[in-house]
């Protein structure tokens, strides 16, 4: 039996996913110069969008975080699509997903405004000092603005607590990837670019659903 308070999320996750649809669309055409011209291209980013924001809404505990995590799953989705297409994480994704999170925060279903505020300077702050240094270190770029802000919004998001989960899910995932892509010849050298921001967003995605800390998961 649906409930009631799951019918509103659902409604938005359906209402998203064609509007991030054009988005994707939009940015494929804006930041490629062959864009896709396969007919399924959108069916399937539109199907991805609708699959993850309903995950979102079914996971809320409220109307109101429903409603959030529906969001946040198209916007987290919209996101890993341009980013793994074109290694650009677009601002028109994580500047929402930020607005989210203040939102949540003076809503009381998330991290209050003070823990949201320490998430988000943790979460960024750390990450650029990470890549400021791997770019000292190797004098090649590592880590692209776009990541540094990506786990700067999450850790808005679930605090900063969780950013190392967040970290260690998010390069674990991509190296499974990465060695993948190597092994079935889609990946040609070790030194190609291979985009971090969908580990990023799967890895807060999960974390924002309700994903139990690692050391809890990992204890008797």
């Amino acid at each position: 039996m649906v409930s009631i308070d799951m019918l509103a999320p659902v409604a938005l996750a359906i209402t998203l996913a064609p509007v991030l649809t054009l988005c994707a669309r939009r940015a494929d055409q804006t930041f490629s110069q062959a864009p896709s011209a396969n007919p399924h291209f959108s069916w399937a980013i539109f199907a991805a969008l609708l699959l993850v924001a309903c995950v979102g809404a079914i996971c809320g505990d409220t109307v109101l975080d429903g409603l959030s995590l529906a969001a946040l799953g198209g916007l987290l989705c919209l996101a890993a699509i341009v980013d793994f297409r074109h290694l650009i994480l677009p601002d028109l994704a994580l500047v929402p997903i930020l607005l989210l999170a203040v939102a949540r925060a003076f809503a009381d279903i998330g991290p209050d405004p003070i823990d949201c505020l320490v998430g988000l300077l943790i979460g960024a702050g750390g990450l650029f000092l990470i890549r400021s240094a791997y770019r000292q270190l190797r004098g090649v770029e590592g880590l692209g603005l776009g990541d540094v802000k990506l786990v700067g919004v999450a850790g808005s998001w679930i605090g900063w607590e969780r950013l190392p989960d967040l970290l260690l899910i998010a390069s674990l995932g991509t190296l499974i990837c990465v060695v993948g892509a190597s092994l079935i010849g889609r990946r040609s050298s070790t030194i190609d670019p291979w985009p971090f921001g969908p580990g990023l967003a799967l890895a807060f995605y999960a974390i924002a659903c309700g994903l139990p800390p690692l050391a809890e998961a990992g204890g008797p």
